[in-house]
């Protein structure tokens, strides 16, 4: 019996996406060549319906050593593919920051600390300290997103995930938290 590598419109389309939406905000990440590869296996599955999760898998594989891949083990983001690959980009940008700044400037990295519930005391190598803060970024993102896109009142961040300041840094909108000072009854007893 011959091996199914069919895979429906549906499910192409979907993942296709995924890798054409990360592919727009992402390509200048991926080594020489690497983006025409991708983009060639993507033609052969929309021309060759019959072996679509033979190319999948390939384009799987051409993603393996990608820090940021589009590929990712587990359940899929539930984001839509342009905000999460806008994401994943500002995510790597930061890192990379994160980086320069760590090898250029020790004294913000000796007085930088871990957050008391993850062990306090200061980042033992730049690897861990992206890890924290690109995580950060991605739940600041994520989170202000969310609540734009589902109108959640009371939250401080809103991002439609979509518009860039000045700088193309996301533009998010930013609602502080408003205090009621402390009446003079409430002081009195």
């Amino acid at each position: 019996m011959a091996t199914d590598y069919t895979m429906d419109d549906s499910k192409w389309n979907a993942n296709k996406g995924r890798i054409t939406a990360w592919l727009e905000v992402n390509a200048s990440s991926l080594p020489e060549s690497r983006e025409v590869f991708i983009n060639y296996l993507l033609s052969e599955g929309d021309a060759n319906p019959t072996m679509r999760k033979n190319w999948w898998n390939s384009i799987c594989n051409a993603f393996r050593d990608v820090e940021n891949s589009p590929i990712q083990q587990g359940p899929r983001s539930t984001l839509p593919d342009d905000v999460d690959a806008l994401i994943k980009s500002e995510k790597t940008a930061f890192g990379d920051e994160i980086e320069a700044i760590f090898e250029s400037m020790p004294r913000f990295i000796h007085y930088t600390m871990k957050h008391g519930k993850s062990g306090g005391g200061p980042y033992g190598s730049a690897s861990e300290m992206v890890e924290a803060f690109t995580e950060k970024v991605g739940r600041l993102l994520t989170n202000a997103y969310t609540a734009h896109d589902r109108q959640k009142d009371g939250k401080s961040f809103y991002w439609d995930g979509s518009t860039m300041n000045d700088d193309g840094l996301p533009a998010y909108d930013f609602v502080p938290k408003v205090t009621e000072p402390a009446t003079s009854e409430d002081s009195e007893e």
